[in-house]
Parts: C-alpha cells; sequence; structure tokens
C-alpha cells in the first residue's frame, strides 16, 4: 500500500510556521513494521498534534505491513505510508523535510535501531525512548534528543514530548543531533572498524 503522495509530495501549509520543509505538515518515521516500534501509537500521536504521519515502512516477511499501514491511516487520516523500498537518500530527503522524526519503540529487543539513525541524518529533531536500542544516544547524547523516558510508551507518556518538539520547532529553539552525526557517521565508523580490523590481523 503506497499512497500516491509518496512519489509526488503533497502541497505545503502554513500551519507549522516558520519552519519551511515541504512535509512540515508530517512527523516522519521509517523502518520495517515489527509490533515492537510502535507505529500506530506514532500515528496517534501525529493526529493529537493535528498533524500526519509519513512513514516508510518497506514490506517484510517478518511482519504484516498491510495491517500496520491500515492502522496508521485510520488513525491517522491524510497520512502517507510507503511499503517499498526507496533509496538511503530518498529516505533522507523526506525524513529532512518533516518536522520532525519519531521513534517510539518499546522495549523488547536489542539491537542498534537502525532506522531512527536514518532520522538522525536527516538532521531535524528526533523523539527516540528510553530503550536499549538508543542506549548510545540516550547515554552520551540525550541533550541533543527528545526521549520519552517510559520504555513501554502510551499515548499518556509520550504526548508531552512530541507536543514539546512541535513547540520548539514553532519557535526555531528544536535540538538537532548534529554532535550525535558527526561523531557516528558512516565514515568516522568505518573508519573506526577498520582500525579494529587492522589491530586484530596485526596481533
Amino acid at each position: 500500500m503506497t499512497d500516491s503522495a509518496a512519489e509526488s509530495p503533497p502541497p505545503t501549509t502554513k500551519n507549522l510556521e516558520p519552519y519551511e520543509g515541504k512535509l512540515r505538515q508530517y512527523i516522519g518515521t521509517s523502518g520495517f513494521p515489527m509490533a515492537f516500534k510502535n507505529y500506530p501509537l506514532a500515528a496517534q500521536l501525529a493526529k493529537s498534534l493535528d498533524m500526519h504521519l509519513y512513514a516508510i515502512l518497506p514490506d517484510s516477511r517478518h511482519a504484516n505491513v498491510q495491517n500496520v499501514a491500515y492502522e496508521i491511516m485510520r488513525l491517522c487520516p491524510g497520512s502517507v505510508v510507503d511499503t517499498s523500498y526507496p533509496t538511503h537518500g530518498r529516505i533522507l530527503d523526506i525524513l529532512s523535510q518533516c518536522a520532525f522524526s519519531l521513534f517510539p519503540y518499546r522495549h523488547e529487543t536489542t539491537g542498534i535501531g537502525g532506522s531512527a539513525r536514518v532520522g538522525v541524518g536527516a538532521q531535524r529533531p528526533v523523539v527516540i525512548t528510553n530503550v536499549i536500542r538508543f542506549l548510545d544516544w540516550v547515554t552520551d547524547y540525550k541533550d541533543e534528543f527528545y526521549v520519552i523516558e517510559d520504555p513501554y510508551p502510551t499515548f499518556a507518556s509520550a504526548y508531552p514530548v512530541v507536543k514539546q518538539v512541535l513547540e520548539d520547532v514553532r519557535n526555531k529553539r528544536e535540538r538537532i543531533p548534529v554532535r550525535t552525526l558527526q561523531d557516528q557517521n558512516w565514515r568516522k565508523v568505518a573508519a573506526q572498524y577498520v582500525q579494529v580490523y587492522r589491530e586484530l590481523m596485526a596481533s
């Protein structure tokens, strides 16, 4: 299920001045549609802010993307659900035009939260939860993120955080994970892995 707006960005509105992103009436998110990623909650939160969700959710045999897409559209009509496999650059372009990115994960699995790291690359505000997938960010870069402290987020625990992000965007005081990107971009991380590999080979 790919909304036609996924190919042609919807027209701009003026409800989120002064930010001028083409998709500034949208909250962005991306990733495989696993249940722990809480995309229906993201849709509820977008609706509560009189916004839409722009969800890039590539189809996966590990999750039912059609059900997730249906829930998103039911909970937040007017949202965009793209179930194709856009290029990395396309995802960055979309998320960089949204007001902010939202990743309200539940504390359920380990890993590094790769989808959310694309949000960092977009250099817009990023909302995360206090879960193990985001442990490095919550530990070392918390001042650059908007953190839902509840590891099992509900609408009640998440709404004050997304409301604050929107207020900050409107008032041009939003937090952008600049230092996080500088420290964790692929070029820098790849160089670190190369160094580790060389040290292992030399030992």
